[in-house]
């Protein structure tokens, strides 16, 4: 094969190139068999261990209580449990009513500006990073950069409320 030197050898065919007394962490799932390597996947299910207990404990947790609720849990129903229920008042009106156009902008809205606020967080938690330059400088790259995010929100905020999307009647 080769004399071990310290350099990469290479040997007979199937035979993968190797330093002395070095194992490469690319090699460790290589196993070698009568001198030549064969490549065989190294599972290490025990790493797997913890979470293939915890899904086998939810399930076994969940089919219990099911098994239970239907073995031992009441079977009467009637026409009064059987009415649609809503917060414990009876229902007014249909179900199956309009809603104006105003109520889903609002709730777009809402959603948007909720996400957008959401960004603010790891931004924070990030500022005193983005805050230091080359060389252990004070910079204002992380505040100009969220005073740039806030501006934009701002602008969008005007526009919205300029369209009287979020106008209160």
């Amino acid at each position: 094969t080769g004399e071990r030197t310290g350099v990469q050898t290479a040997g007979a065919v199937g035979d993968l190139p190797s330093t002395t007394g070095v194992r490469s962490s690319a090699l460790a799932g290589l196993t070698t068999a009568s001198g030549r390597w064969s490549i065989r996947p190294a599972l290490q299910l025990q790493a797997y261990t913890p979470a293939g207990l915890a899904i086998l404990c939810t399930v076994l947790f969940c089919t219990l209580f099911w098994a239970l609720a239907t073995k031992i849990g009441p079977k009467s129903s009637n026409p009064e449990k059987l009415k649609p229920f809503e917060c414990g008042s009876e229902p007014i009106g249909s179900p199956r009513g309009r809603y104006s156009v105003k109520f889903y902008q609002v709730a777009i809205l809402f959603l948007v500006f909720d996400i957008e606020a959401a960004f603010m967080y790891p931004w924070a938690q990030l500022f005193s990073r983005l805050s230091i330059g080359a060389g252990g400088a004070i910079s204002f790259f992380g505040f100009a950069e969220m005073l740039m995010f806030v501006a934009i929100l701002v602008v969008a905020l005007a526009y919205v409320w300029r369209k009287k999307a979020i106008g209160w009647n």
